[in-house]
């Protein structure tokens, strides 16, 4: 069943991993994020996202998650058989992605870098 959307993060704890997708066959998917990525994050479950500029450094920063080259139908089979092979990471980078929403990527922490980054240029 549809979930509203103000539930949508609570929801999401049910899960144990969020991929985000992206085809990396167009110039604008090699600087995709996307709002799922943080969702899943403030959600604190494992991350499958794609090898794009600004997603490889927050994986490799908070080891929560797994990268893939292009969510082509073989390189999703290889994600999640390697998530089926290493549950044991699964839990770590669970841990990880709320590590990382609570340092870095909750309300308040952004709130304050946007009203730092604005003072700097006004």
């Amino acid at each position: 069943e549809p979930v509203d959307t103000r539930l949508l993060t609570a929801e999401a704890t049910k899960f144990d991993i969020g991929l985000t997708m992206a085809r990396m066959n167009v110039a604008n998917h090699l600087y995709a994020c996307g709002f799922k990525t943080f969702e899943n994050t403030a959600a604190g479950v494992a991350l499958i996202v794609p090898a794009s500029y600004p997603l490889v450094p927050f994986i490799e920063k908070y080891q929560n998650g797994f990268i893939y080259q292009d969510a082509t139908v073989e390189n999703m089979h290889q994600a999640f058989k390697y998530c089926i092979d290493n549950r044991h990471l699964i839990n770590t980078w669970k841990m990880n992605s709320r590590k990382a929403y609570e340092q870095e990527y909750n309300p308040t922490v952004q709130a304050q870098q946007l009203i730092d980054t604005f003072s700097r240029y006004v």
